[in-house]
């Protein structure tokens, strides 16, 4: 089971769900969750850095582009 995270790391997670669902599963870039959310591209790498860490995505392999994927399931 996933751990807990920060709401603006479930902030940067629920972009990403949503940005992968409204791209028919393809996933979004870095810049695209941070436009999406308000924040700095480096500021959401890290957040994205804790979120797989804690369970919720997964990481793409190292030279893979846009290849995150969400683990843990949203719940309202």
């Amino acid at each position: 089971m996933p751990r807990d995270i920060t709401p603006e790391q479930r902030r940067v997670f629920d972009a990403l769900a949503h940005l992968i669902k409204v791209r028919d599963g393809r996933p979004p870039s870095y810049q695209q969750i941070a436009d999406s959310v308000g924040l700095a591209k480096s500021t959401v790498r890290h957040h994205v850095a804790r979120l797989a860490a804690a369970g919720w995505v997964e990481l793409p392999p190292l030279g893979e582009a846009r290849g995150l994927r969400v683990l843990a399931r949203r719940s309202s």
